[in-house]
Parts: structure tokens; sequence; C-alpha cells
């Protein structure tokens, strides 16, 4: 059995706000138990040296519509590991640097005790995951997280600790700056003492989405 453990753990809040893959794993920093095939994150190359020059990382790919992931959903929720491994493979032959749909498979691989398949799909997912946060810190415009989708920004927000849905998002919205689109979020810091309200300002290159997302929202 191989446990698969974030550094953070994603808070479990208002969840149905956004559809999400509940496959048991997310593509975050973790630490293998004996017996697991999969390289801790300080042993993958990153995909992406920098940025905006990789050629792994082509602006913009398809990363599924909200149909394709709630049919993921729909099958984990009923047991179909076959299903959900059929339908995240589908996605990332419509776009390979779908970090989440690499995420699913790699989780549901593990379930399937396929575990070539796992560690592969892991890889990548470490990889993709990395090339964003290894050089790229998203606290401040000039270091905002390059993103190819809307749901990309949530899957990093979920490897950071920190909520992207439900009373915990104290805003989100898209600004403008100079040539850049950038996606701006405001939400409650999780390490935040008992009774002490403290907000972390998460910042998201999201040119790859200009032109097709006109996503703001705030409270």
């Amino acid at each position: 059995m191989c446990m698969i453990i974030g550094e953070l753990q994603i808070a479990k809040g208002s969840r149905q706000a956004v559809p999400f893959v509940p496959v048991p794993f997310v593509p975050v920093p973790f630490v293998p138990t004996s017996g697991c095939p999969f390289r801790p994150l300080s042993s993958v190359r990153p995909f992406r040296p920098s940025p905006s020059s990789s050629p792994l990382r082509p602006r913009p790919l398809p990363n599924g519509t909200v149909e394709d992931h709630l049919a993921v959903n729909r099958a984990s929720r009923e047991g179909q590991s076959k299903r959900v491994a059929q339908l995240s493979e589908s996605l990332i032959e419509r776009g390979f640097v779908n970090l989440e749909a690499h995420g699913s498979c790699a989780g549901v691989y593990t379930q399937l005790h396929e575990m070539e398949k796992a560690k592969f799909h892991m890889d990548v997912a470490t990889g993709l995951l990395r090339s964003i946060l290894d050089t790229s810190d998203g606290k401040t415009e000039e270091t905002a997280f390059e993103v190819i989708s809307r749901r990309e920004e949530y899957v990093l927000m979920a490897s950071l600790g920190l909520q992207y849905s439900g009373p915990a998002v104290v805003s989100s919205g898209v600004v403008a700056g100079g040539p850049h689109q950038y996606e701006r979020w405001e939400v409650q810091d999780p390490k935040a003492e008992r009774g002490v309200e403290k907000h972390v300002v998460v910042w998201f290159n999201i040119d790859a989405l200009a032109g097709r997302d006109t996503h703001v929202s705030g409270k």
C-alpha cells in the first residue's frame, strides 16, 4: 500500500462550489512509505525551466470542460476506478500538461495496483507542479504563478493548504497589469492563531486564459 501525504492538507470546506475530482490523491509534496515506487518531490526535475520558456507548457491547452470533470467525479463516487482512469487518460490525450488528470491517474492506478502507470503519472504531476512552484512564489504580480487553466489555480491553492471556495475566500478577481492579466486571491490564513483573522494573498498569471475566461468574483 502506498500512502501519499501532502506537507499541507487541503481544507475540507465548501468544495461543492467548484467541481473537483475526488480521487484520494492531490499532487502535492509527499512522503513515500516503504515499498512505494514514487520518487520524493525533491528528486523530480521540473519540466519548465522558466515561467514562459518551456516547450512542455505551451499556451493555451485544453484542460477539459466542467462536464468532463463531473464525469470523472461521478465515476469516482460510483467506485468505477477503471472508468476514472479511462476518462482521465482521455483528458491527458487532449492536453498532456493537465496536472489534475495526471494526479487522478496516479491515485486511481494505485488503487488498481498498476504501480508502473501510477508512478509515471505521479512523476509527471509532481514535475508539473514543481515547474510552477520552483519558478514563482505567487506573492506579487511579478512573481505570480503562471497557470494554463482555472482548475490549475485550484490545484495550486490546495497544494499550498489554502481553500479556494467557501467562506475562507475573502475575494478573488481579475486584475490587469500592463500587458498581463492576473487573478488575485485573498483567503484566510489557515496558520493564523485561533481568534486572529489573517489573510494570505496569492497571485496567478492568467495570460493563457485571456480571451476565453472572464471570471471575476469576490465578497
